[in-house]
């Protein structure tokens, strides 16, 4: 892994947390709900037009250009809401500086088009960001202004365009895993804590803790039957861990499952058609760059091997799962390979435009891929359109 100029944390480097946060973390208790929020912003829509080109058929180097308002370079979010259109927020625009922004954008496929939409209570890098079900979106936690970790949260209305505070976490949590549960609560993970929110009462609570000694940096995905699984993350002192945990919303309790053949930390866990978890990533020690969970056997294998140590999936709709780029702090990388999970089989496709690593992928109700991103020259607000059809 290389050494940058970054707001990105160590995946192995423990944060310093003050000793009221500790002493809330220890007593495992949640934020009282907050009152009916105030509106955060609502500005009116700025349709700004967008210069990337849609891949000319059958090239095999997808095209991309400059988009021409400020998009970010790293620690962003990139969800795709109901309507079809994805909600980019937050992360830096100033490949040296990295410091955060509160700026949020719209990219409409239909129009190729790009919008502002309001802007975020603070700015926020290294956040998450979960599409709930009534089709707004919880963002949560990252890293503020002065590169501190966040414990505010707030919503998006893709209706209004307006952002409106919510319940805070009960401390800061930077670099984050998050996922939607089965019962429309989030689930969200950093280092050795986790708390959900309940999206009736607009508020956290702490769960029981697990096993594993973990960083941040870690994958987290919600299983078929319901359960959430966590795996990887930085090591307090090392590269990664290889253990994962189980979490059982019934419960409210994390119960280990099978370790990976070896650790990992910043890469993507991919929910399969057929229930496992294909977890892609810079590997420590080795070249298992990929590796399949089986949740009912509760087991890790090897899943073949990648070509490049690449971090960024998404599933299409095929059930094959595209790898693009590298992961956060690593060496950028444009390469991209698909994965086969009925032969298990790896397959290079064209590579992208710009090297990348720490970029989003975001599938288009078209069928493409947008890509945005990266920590790499070349790639602040750089964007990408990847058709995986004419790829390879």
């Amino acid at each position: 892994m290389r050494t940058t100029k970054s707001a990105l944390p160590g995946a192995w480097r423990r944060r310093s947390l003050a000793a009221g946060v500790l002493a809330i973390v220890a007593a495992c208790a949640g934020p009282a709900p907050s009152p009916s929020p105030a509106p955060i912003s609502s500005p009116a829509a700025t349709v700004v037009p967008t210069s990337i080109a849609t891949p000319v058929r059958p090239t095999a180097t997808p095209a991309a250009t400059n988009a021409p308002i400020a998009l970010p370079v790293l620690g962003h979010t990139a969800t795709l809401l109901l309507n079809g259109t994805v909600l980019v927020a937050g992360g830096a625009i100033d490949p040296e500086s990295r410091a955060p922004v509160s700026a949020a954008e719209i990219y409409d496929p239909a129009t190729n088009a790009w919008s502002t939409t309001g802007t975020m209570g603070e700015p926020r890098s290294g956040h998450v960001a979960v599409l709930l079900e009534d089709g707004g979106v919880l963002v949560a936690g990252g890293n503020g202004s002065t590169f501190e970790g966040l414990a505010t949260a707030e919503l998006y209305d893709p209706t209004t365009r307006t952002w409106t505070a919510t319940g805070a976490l009960s401390t800061p949590l930077d670099w984050l895993a998050a996922t939607r549960l089965g019962t429309g609560d989030v689930l969200a993970v950093s280092q050795n804590h986790a708390e959900v929110y309940d999206h009736v009462k607009g508020s956290w609570s702490v769960t029981a803790p697990w096993a594993s000694d973990r960083g941040n940096l870690s994958t987290l995905t919600t299983l078929a039957n319901g359960k959430a699984l966590v795996a990887g993350g930085g090591q307090r002192e090392g590269c990664a861990i290889a253990g994962a945990d189980v979490f059982d919303p019934s419960t409210r309790k994390w119960h280990a499952t099978g370790q990976m053949s070896d650790g990992h930390a910043g890469g993507s866990a991919t929910l399969l058609d057929d229930g496992r978890v294909l977890l892609v990533g810079f590997a420590c020690d080795s070249n298992v760059f990929a590796e399949l969970y089986d949740p009912g056997a509760r087991t890790w294998r090897r899943a073949g091997r990648l070509a490049q140590p690449l971090g960024t999936a998404v599933e299409l709709p095929t059930g094959d799962v595209l790898v693009l780029g590298a992961t956060p702090d690593a060496d950028p990388l444009p390469n991209v390979e698909r994965f086969d999970p009925g032969t298990g089989a790896w397959t290079e496709l064209a590579s992208l435009h710009v090297a990348r690593a720490g970029h989003t992928a975001t599938l288009l109700p078209n069928g493409l891929v947008l890509v945005v991103g990266g920590d790499a020259p070349g790639s602040a607000a750089s964007v990408e359109l990847y058709d995986p059809s004419v790829a390879g």
